[in-house]
């Protein structure tokens, strides 16, 4: 788990450039068109407990 937005941003980058289809490490249904900054269905969540 990674403790930022900003660092799971850099890993989303990283695992884009080694596999942009998502298709060898995370298989994926859907393709990454030209023009999108992202897939759709991502969501970045923090949770403390107090």
């Amino acid at each position: 788990m990674l403790p930022t937005l900003a660092a799971a941003e850099r890993h989303l980058d990283d695992l884009l450039a080694a596999d942009p289809l998502l298709i060898t490490r995370f298989p994926y249904v859907r393709p990454h068109r030209p023009g999108q900054d992202g897939y759709a269905d991502r969501a970045y969540v923090r949770v403390r407990v107090w």
